[in-house]
């Protein structure tokens, strides 16, 4: 999956649905753009953000309101949708993503397709849909990701080789190995909602940017919850911050009653939080870490697998 996120060409849009009485999506405010996207339509960003889709595209395509229905279907139930669709006024067909961070917001992504593959692609989409979508949907959210905050492709890199240490003590089962990679990859996609500036910051973050920041697993719930290939994971998203004692977030869960998955992820997700240096903070010795570790352990950690981790990194890190 890391090698199919690098090679990603993201043209990507952040948009809020548009309803009409009846609650019917009717057009869309866009929000947000990256640069690659701006090229793709030739107009800057000025020029768009926070303009409705049918005054930036007036007449652009005969088909304005089956494409404003997709848009309005992935906002209003968070369902993730891949289609291929002819951009008239571009004179190109694209693969288009398009998912929903939060209730009325939708992200659309475009990637460029082979000659001839949207006619492939129709005729396979049947097998498609019968056994989920594929993993680069989930290349697609980590790519938006990536590109957003770079230092996460790095952490969710080292979280998954700490999560795999502590799977091999633990003896897990191949499959559940599987699972824990996946979560450990894709356990702050729902940062892809989390505003830029943010994720970005240089210093610590204000009460009011932690309580954004804070809502990051429940919109990684949304965003992969009606992905087959990712729904296995998507309960441990929501939860990756639980702490044992209860006193996490947003499930306020304790002890055994949080995931396994998340257990261990949350061991390695703040041994790396500490030992990687930020632009805000110098990163801490191993050492000084695995004592965090064992001081948290029993209120934020589990504290056999605080044990056993803290054995690992003294060991082998």
């Amino acid at each position: 999956m890391k090698d199919s996120v690098k090679k990603i060409p993201l043209r990507y849009a952040y948009q809020k649905i548009i309803l009409n009485s009846r609650g019917k999506a009717k057009d869309y405010v866009v929000l947000s753009v990256n640069h690659a996207f701006e090229k793709m339509i030739g107009l800057n960003r000025e020029s768009i953000l926070g303009k409705r889709a049918s005054k930036i595209f007036p007449g652009a395509s005969t088909d304005q309101s089956d494409w404003v229905d997709f848009c309005g279907t992935v906002a209003l139930t968070g369902v993730t949708q891949e289609t291929i669709r002819y951009v008239d006024f571009l004179g190109d067909f694209y693969k288009v993503t398009a998912f929903s961070p939060e209730n009325e917001y939708f992200i659309t992504v475009f990637q460029d397709i082979a000659s001839g593959e949207a006619e492939e692609w129709r005729c396979c989409r049947k097998l498609t849909e019968a056994t989920g979508i594929r993993n680069d949907i989930a290349g697609t959210f980590l790519a938006i990701l990536f590109e957003r905050s770079p230092e996460a492709e790095n952490h969710a890199e080292r979280v998954m080789d700490y999560c795999g240490l502590l799977a091999d003590k633990l003896k897990l089962s191949s499959e559940e190995k599987s699972e824990l990679s996946l979560l450990a990859m894709l356990h702050d996609v729902g940062k892809v909602g989390v505003r830029q500036s943010i994720l970005r910051k240089s210093g610590p973050l204000t009460d009011e940017e932690w309580k954004e920041m804070r809502r990051h697993p429940e919109i990684g719930y949304r965003i992969v919850r009606h992905t087959t290939d990712l729904m296995e994971v998507a309960g441990c998203i929501l939860a990756h911050h639980e702490h044992w004692d209860g006193g996490g977030y947003p499930l306020g869960l304790a002890g055994e009653k949080i995931p396994l998955m998340c257990r261990i992820l949350a061991v390695a997700d703040a041994f790396d939080a500490m030992t990687a240096s930020r632009a805000y903070r110098e990163a801490i010795s191993v050492d000084e870490a695995v004592a965090e570790l064992y001081r948290n352990a029993g209120t934020q950690f589990d504290p056999e697998l605080a044990r056993i981790f803290g054995d690992i990194a003294g060991r082998y890190i």
